[in-house]
């Protein structure tokens, strides 16, 4: 409605969508603040974004396939501490949350392709996805170890939520829900766009929150750009929404350790006189105790 007053839509945007559509598969944003919160299963969902090459010989490491990594039980055994029963239990749980999908990582014997296939996709043969070449599985195509080995891949939307700052977002909504003493209710990040069009802005995030309205910024490493000017831009934009909301709050979530001083000088002057408090959250706040 206060969008509307002022002649702007707002929807979510693709980043909300991944937000809202990871919550749902994951049980809700306090329950994947739960999971992140815990060392080994947040070093699970880190390892699915590192797509550097593992050295020849590692298998303990997942593979990295078409820009795309995928863990197996050694892996994540290696990245839950060493606990096989645990790592086993951590991946029956999200495969059956359709968080993760079971299949193998085989390399064509015709053209040398190398890529992951789901188990629905395969039988006793499957088809080359560069050359098309039907080929009957055997060791050549696995290589290692003497079986098939299932992989697993982390579902797209869930990886476009991890890779977009999604994790900072869940802790964020987490923390404000933890810390409100009013009920509390939240959007995942909108856009507003003028004359239906014009795309004026996007909030990570929209809260009811302590019983003000609040936005918000969530990222990873303790700065909002890696220019100066870009970072005006985005304060400039917080300053803009803010005011256009009514917003008595704008929240500025990051898991490292704190902001950068000069993020926090920037964001502080252009907020002098105005109805909204900045805010800055960083990682201990974030993570917890649990984060040891």
């Amino acid at each position: 409605m206060l969008a509307a007053f002022n002649g702007y839509t707002c929807q979510l945007s693709d980043k909300g969508i991944f937000q809202r559509d990871s919550f749902e598969k994951l049980g809700g944003f306090s329950k994947t603040a739960d999971l992140l919160k815990e060392k080994n299963s947040r070093a699970v969902f880190k390892k699915f974004l590192d797509h550097e090459r593992r050295a020849e010989g590692t298998y303990d490491e997942g593979c990295v396939l078409e820009n795309r990594t995928y863990l197996d039980l050694a892996a994540t055994q290696r990245l839950m501490g060493g606990d096989q029963d645990a790592a086993i239990a951590a991946l029956d749980r999200l495969a059956v949350a359709k968080v993760l999908c079971r299949g193998f990582a085989l390399v064509c014997a015709t053209c040398k392709h190398a890529a992951w296939y789901s188990l629905a996709d395969v039988t006793d043969e499957f088809r080359c996805r560069r050359c098309g070449r039907e080929q009957t599985m055997s060791h050549r195509h696995w290589r290692h170890p003497g079986a098939p080995q299932i992989f697993y891949k982390l579902d797209e939307i869930v990886y476009q939520f991890l890779r977009n700052d999604g994790e900072v977002v869940a802790l964020g909504l987490d923390y404000m829900a933890r810390n409100s003493k009013h009920p509390f209710h939240y959007s995942p990040e909108i856009e507003f766009r003028e004359s239906g069009s014009t795309l004026l802005g996007e909030i990570d995030f929209c809260a009811a929150y302590d019983g003000v309205l609040a936005i918000g910024e969530a990222k990873k490493n303790g700065e909002l750009a890696s220019s100066n000017a870009e970072a005006c831009k985005i304060v400039e934009k917080y300053v803009r929404l803010a005011d256009m909301l009514y917003a008595r709050r704008v929240l500025f979530f990051t898991t490292s350790q704190q902001w950068k001083s000069s993020t926090v000088e920037a964001v502080r002057r252009p907020f002098q006189d105005k109805l909204a408090v900045p805010l800055f959250i960083a990682g201990d706040d974030l993570l917890g105790r649990s984060s040891n």
